[in-house]
């Protein structure tokens, strides 16, 4: 069988017959791979190399496949990767969106409450300072309900005191001192003391009466 190795070897004898003359050719000639029958044989024998090659090509074509499918798988997985990526990003993006739209809601509902918080602490500063007051004129007003229940009672005895000190200083009206004592004081006399103090002018009278 002549193989490959052979083949070189003649090629290489051919090209130092060509450089170096005669002299080499004979014993190249003589060499039993260069006898009709082996180059022949040599010549037309290439079925194992073809072989050999569509093996390798069957080979590399399984390779060059998974190699195909592997960079596809890795694009593919890629591709997902960066969708998920995108996606999570979306989904932040979104959530800080939201976050921030309800961080300004719940600013302005912090804001009204502070404003109503300051309303309600105007007016109950307002509705102290009224009940005070209320408090303060009860208070006085119970004194002076107390103080005008202190005169009704009193108011008797100063008009009998009146009284006495009017008769006292008109004793032209006549009568006992114990009669005119008596008549001090009432309704009669108080109606009569009125109807001379409106009756009287003001240059007229005299006393204590011209006081009432």
């Amino acid at each position: 069988m002549f193989t490959f190795a052979k083949f070189v070897s003649s090629a290489l004898g051919f090209i130092t017959v060509g450089s170096t003359g005669a002299v080499v050719a004979p014993a190249a000639l003589d060499s039993p791979i260069y006898q009709s029958q082996d180059k022949l044989k040599s010549h037309w024998d290439l079925q194992p190399l073809r072989d050999s090659e569509q093996k390798l090509e069957i080979r590399l074509d399984s390779l060059k496949a998974k190699l195909l499918l592997a960079l596809k798988a890795t694009e593919a997985a890629k591709k997902f990767k960066h969708n998920l990526m995108q996606e999570k990003f979306e989904s932040v993006k979104k959530e800080e969106t939201n976050l921030k739209s309800r961080y300004e809601e719940l600013t302005k509902k912090i804001e009204k409450i502070s404003d109503l918080l300051r309303q309600q602490s105007q007016e109950s500063s307002k509705k102290l300072r009224m009940q005070s007051a209320v408090s303060l004129l009860e208070s006085y007003e119970k004194y002076f309900d107390k103080l005008i229940e202190h005169f009704e009672k009193q108011e008797k005895t100063i008009l009998e005191i009146v009284c006495t000190i009017d008769r006292t200083s008109n004793p032209s009206s006549g009568g006992s001192q114990q009669s005119q004592e008596s008549e001090c004081a009432t309704a009669e006399w108080i109606k009569k003391l009125k109807e001379s103090e409106s009756s009287s002018s003001a240059g007229a009278g005299g006393g204590i009466s011209l006081l009432f």
